[in-house]
C-alpha cells in the first residue's frame, strides 16, 4: 500500500514513470535484505568457531572415557592417553584415538580462528593457539608405538603443543590483564583467570615429569589432571568467545 502510494505520488510530480519508482523501491528492498543477510552471515561465524572450542575438550574427554572401557586391560589411572592411540597394543581400537587428536586439533585451530576476529590485537595468543590445534593434529599420525620412531616423533610433537598451549595461556595473561587491552567486552579477568590456569598447569606438569614417568601406578592419573587445567582454560575462554557472538 505505501510503495502504490509512493508511485502515485511520485509519477505525476516528478515525470517519472510508475513501473520505474516501483523498481527503484523493489531494489531498496533487495539490499535492506542482502545487508541483513551480510550481517546475520558474519555474526554466525564468531557462533560457529566458539562452539568449536567449547565442543573440543568436551569430545576429546569424552572419546578416551569411552576408548578406555572398550580397550581391554586399560587403566585410566596408570596409562597415558596416548597408549590408546598404539596400533601395535590394541589394534582397531587405536584408530578412536588418533582420530580423537585430529579432531580435537581441528576444533582447536578454529576457535584460535573466532578468537583472532575478537581479538584483533592479541595475534601472538591466537597464533600460538592455532599451533596447538595444528600440532594435535599431527599426533593422530604418529601414534605412540613401542616402537623408535613414531613414538618419537609422537613425543616431540606432543612436547611442542603442550609448550604452545602454556604460551598461549602465557601471552593471554600479558595481553588482557591491562584494561587498555580490555577492548570494551570485559577481558581483563580472563588474563588473570590465564594465569591461574597456567599456573597450576605448570605445577602439575612438573609434577607429572617428576613421578608420572611410564610404570608410575599414577601415570595416568597424574598426566590427567595436567591436561584438565588446558582443557579448562580453553572451555571458559571458548565460553566467553560464545556469549559474544550471542550478543
Amino acid at each position: 500500500m505505501s510503495d502504490e502510494l509512493a508511485v502515485q505520488r511520485t509519477g505525476p510530480r516528478e515525470g517519472i514513470p510508475e513501473r520505474r519508482v516501483a523498481f527503484v523501491t523493489g531494489a531498496g528492498r533487495g539490499v535492506g535484505k542482502e545487508t541483513s543477510a551480510r550481517s546475520n552471515l558474519s555474526r554466525s561465524h564468531p557462533r560457529l568457531y566458539a562452539l568449536c572450542g567449547v565442543v573440543a575438550p568436551i569430545f576429546f574427554v569424552l572419546m578416551v572415557i569411552v576408548e578406555g572401557f572398550l580397550v581391554p586391560g586399560y587403566s585410566h589411572m596408570s596409562q597415558q592417553v596416548s597408549d590408546l592411540g598404539a596400533y601395535a597394543l590394541y589394534g582397531s581400537y587405536a584408530l578412536l584415538q588418533n582420530l580423537n587428536f585430529c579432531v580435537f586439533g581441528i576444533l582447536v585451530a578454529a576457535f584460535a580462528i573466532g578468537l583472532r576476529h575478537e581479538l584483533p590485537a592479541s595475534r601472538a595468543i591466537t597464533t600460538s593457539l592455532g599451533l596447538c590445534g595444528i600440532l594435535f593434529f599431527l599426533l593422530g599420525f604418529f601414534p605412540d608405538e613401542p616402537i623408535p620412531w613414531p613414538a618419537a616423533a609422537h613425543y616431540l610433537i606432543a612436547q611442542a603443543s603442550g609448550l604452545s598451549i602454556f604460551l598461549s595461556e602465557f601471552l593471554a595473561w600479558r595481553r588482557l590483564r591491562h584494561p587498555v587491552a580490555d577492548e570494551g567486552i570485559g577481558w581483563t579477568r580472563y588474563g588473570r583467570f590465564s594465569l591461574v590456569s597456567l599456573v597450576l598447569a605448570l605445577v602439575s606438569f612438573i609434577t607429572y615429569a617428576t613421578f608420572g614417568q611410564r610404570g608410575s601406578p599414577i601415570a595416568g592419573l597424574l598426566q590427567r589432571v595436567m591436561g584438565a587445567f588446558i582443557l579448562l582454560w580453553i572451555e571458559v575462554m571458548s565460553l566467553r568467545l560464545l556469549r559474544l557472538s550471542k550478543a
